[in-house]
């Protein structure tokens, strides 16, 4: 397994490159594992603060929609983890009220 170099902007920074006969070694960047959480909102940017000021989420990236200012996607760390957010549409409007989850964070 090679390590590629460090870059900018992902959850870490190398890289995991393996061979197909593996689909769980082709491409997870440093800091992200098999499955991840993907959280789409319909207030982002309120969820983001409230991470950063309760458990010191870091943000490592962002990208934004520059007509509406929208929450394209945005990478967070807590801790070892990592997870994207964005800003719901269409179908996904409304889904953390008609949907039930847990989120286990250990400090």
């Amino acid at each position: 397994m090679d390590i590629a170099p460090e870059g900018e902007g992902q959850c870490g920074t190398g890289i995991i490159f393996a061979s197909m006969d593996n689909p769980f070694h082709t491409y997870i960047p440093e800091g992200f594992a098999t499955v991840n959480a993907y959280l789409f909102v319909d207030t982002p940017n309120a969820l983001i603060t409230f991470l950063k000021n309760a458990f010191f989420a870091q943000e490592l990236n962002r990208s934004e929609d520059k007509r509406t200012g929208e929450v394209q996607n945005v990478i967070l760390r807590i801790g070892t983890s990592c997870f994207m957010i964005s800003q719901a549409r269409d179908q996904f409007l409304g889904c953390e009220r008609r949907s039930t989850c847990t989120w286990m964070t250990w400090m």
